[in-house]
């Protein structure tokens, strides 16, 4: 049996288009797991968690030109909200229909939201989701809520409407948890079931990476299965790490502190990311072997060999010698001269869902002829580089104080000083109860206590690769920086006429109730350094690398490979074309990115980073045949025996 999310955001990624293709594919997938005899528990939403972008919710919710404009109460009966999540159900649910265990297909069961106790205890809430469910798919399907043992009162339906079925780890009292279940049901109605048995755990950049106790998880299975006489039944989360390929990592965090999810999904699970087992890159017993041999030996029954590890390949170093500053490519990535805004918004009021957006204004003749205060009011939406005349000068993020002092500015001719704010969007909170907008959250940005008016927006949601960024064009470098006053000026104001007097940036908290304080403070902030990284902002770097005939695996594809990204600093890397997600080898603990081997091919094949912290200076990544989760002080060669 597999269990499997859909993402209401992955398949309507804007209003009314849908996506059903590539890794989207749902109905093959689920044609996959017919063919293989497995049984399917579908999870539909249409909020999803999963440690996903927003939860599974669609970005464009709070968008301005959709009903509710980010005002409309997620996960509610709001009708609006309502509105939005049965025309999606109206176009999901109808292609899973011949999927259906009753129709011959392998769904057996089809749950209804996700973990609501978390946010709510509206019933009328997962009542409405439920006709809709039943009205599409018929009342003889077994539909199903999962919450924690303690809220499920909260996230759930009591008696015979739906079946309730409760999630927890290997730490949790089973016994207490399935009585607690067995109090939403009817009477006799209550098979004891863990639908998520959490087989490792979340991590986020800068945490050590997740490396729970097999015995533990062992020992607890061995609980669940003897449980009720034998009637325990459980599913693994995750029974097989995957990866948060693109932008679809989500986030959490609380208090201020913000925590972007690593690109890696692997979870610390008994089947790793790329299919092996013995937590590769990672350590410990081997968590595959334990429950194998605890299901044999609950069960009785013989099992199959353990299957080989996929084949995987170290291509070696690959030299990116192709470079472009992103500041220099904005023609060829934004829209023409940017947007003109009165006063900036986030990236959802452009209809941008990721990416990077770049805030522009120009300031005052002498506006910083002492140095300044930048207050962005609220915390910037996630990180953000602080550009003068086209030169980083300080840095801002989430988890820190939402100001900078800037330095001096000395004008040598009268002449204008371009003010860039460019902001790098990770995950939406993946909780699902709160909105959570990105790029530049407070629209009143003041310089010295006054409010700065007039500016021009660039989003870059990067749904492609930054490759145009590399055309070598003459003419690109002098339109990147026209001014927000239509044009006036052909590009940024010569840097003979200015000086920016001083190299070092201080974090100035104007409020200090709005930032971090002590530990916790140290710890976030240090985590995006002010200086370091490339003096012209974001850059663009690509290389090639081959792929022989000899190198393609009986798979008919070539084999898999990591990037190690240790000596850059934080960016995307996108390979083939394919963006693989968030590389952070500042933070750690995944210093290398999973390239499935189905990406590559023979011949040539391309490497493209968007590099926003930290160049080494050999401009190099090296393809290596594992993972690595102990970054960045680790030595990467400690990996324990039962790791690939």
């Amino acid at each position: 049996m597999v269990q499997t999310y859909v993402p209401w955001n992955l398949h309507e990624p804007s209003p009314g288009k849908y996506n059903w293709e590539g890794y989207a594919d749902l109905t093959g997938f689920l044609q996959v797991a017919a063919d293989l005899g497995l049984n399917v528990l579908l999870r539909a939403g249409p909020y999803i968690c999963g440690e996903w972008d927003f939860g599974g919710l669609p970005w464009w919710l709070g968008f301005p030109g959709v009903a509710g404009g980010g005002k409309l109460q997620l996960r509610s009966t709001d009708a609006r909200f309502l509105r939005l999540a049965e025309g999606w159900w109206n176009v999901l649910l109808p292609r899973i229909a011949p999927f259906l265990y009753k129709n011959g297909g392998p769904i057996l069961m089809v749950q209804v939201e996700n973990e609501y106790g978390y946010c709510g205890s509206d019933a009328g809430y997962i009542r409405h989701l439920l006709r809709i469910a039943k009205a599409a798919l018929g009342d003889d399907v077994i539909f199903y809520t999962t919450d924690p043992p303690s809220l499920a009162e909260a996230g759930s339906l009591p008696g015979d409407e739906l079946y309730t079925v409760v999630d927890f780890g290997p730490a949790a009292d089973a016994a207490q948890a399935f009585k607690a279940q067995a109090a939403m049901n009817a009477p006799g109605m209550s098979p004891p079931f863990c639908s998520e048995f959490y087989t490792g755990w979340i991590t986020h950049f800068g945490e050590k990476m997740a490396n729970t106790s097999a015995d533990d998880l062992v020992a607890s299975l061995k609980t669940i299965l003897r449980y009720g006489n034998g009637s325990g039944s459980v599913n693994f989360y995750m029974a097989h790490g995957g990866s948060n390929w693109g932008f679809w990592a989500g986030s959490g965090g609380e208090n201020g502190v913000f925590l972007p999810q690593l690109t890696s999904y692997d979870y610390d699970a008994p089947i790793s990311e790329a299919g092996g087992s013995g937590q590769p890159g990672i350590g410990g017993p081997n968590k595959f072997l334990m429950i194998r041999e605890a299901i044999a030996n609950h069960t009785g029954n013989a099992l199959p060999e353990e299957p080989p590890l996929p084949p995987a390949r170290a291509f070696g170093p690959v030299h990116l010698s192709e470079r472009a500053a992103l500041m220099e490519s904005l023609p060829l990535l934004a829209p023409g001269d940017g947007i003109p805004a009165f006063k900036p918004a986030p990236m959802e009021a452009y209809g941008q869902p990721h990416g990077v957006i770049v805030y522009r204004t120009i300031l005052a003749v002498g506006a910083l002829i002492g140095g300044g205060v930048l207050d962005l009011g609220e915390p910037v939406h996630d990180y953000a580089q602080v550009m003068l005349d086209g030169k980083v000068v300080a840095t801002l993020e989430r988890s820190c104080p939402r100001t900078v002092r800037l330095p001096e500015v000395l004008i040598f001719l009268s002449d204008v000083t371009v003010l860039d704010i460019v902001v790098h969007a990770m995950g939406r909170n993946s909780g699902g109860c709160d909105w959570d907008p990105k790029g530049i959250a407070y629209p009143n940005i003041q310089l010295n206590g006054k409010v700065l008016y007039h500016w021009r927006v660039f989003p870059i949601p990067l749904s492609e690769p930054p490759t145009r960024a590399l055309i070598k064009s003459t003419d690109s470098a002098h339109a990147s920086a026209r001014s927000p006053n239509g044009g006036l000026h052909d590009g940024l104001p010569n840097t003979s006429q200015h000086a920016v007097k001083g190299s070092t940036v201080s974090l100035d908290s104007v409020d200090a109730d709005r930032g971090l304080h002590g530990k916790e403070a140290d710890k976030e902030c240090r985590a995006w350094p002010t200086t370091g990284g490339p003096s012209d902002g974001p850059v663009i770097l690509r290389g090639n690398f081959s792929v022989q005939e000899s190198d393609i695996s009986g798979l008919g594809h070539p084999p898999d490979t990591w990037a190690d990204m240790r000596g850059w600093g934080k960016g995307l890397l996108w390979v083939n074309g394919f963006n693989l997600g968030w590389y952070w080898p500042l933070l750690g603990p995944q210093m290398r990115i999973y390239v499935p081997g189905p990406l590559l091919r023979a011949g040539s094949n391309e490497i493209l980073l968007l590099e926003f912290a930290q160049v080494p200076e050999d401009a190099t990544v090296a393809l290596m045949e594992g993972p690595d989760f102990f970054g960045p002080s680790s030595d990467s060669g400690e990996l324990l025996e039962s790791s690939r």
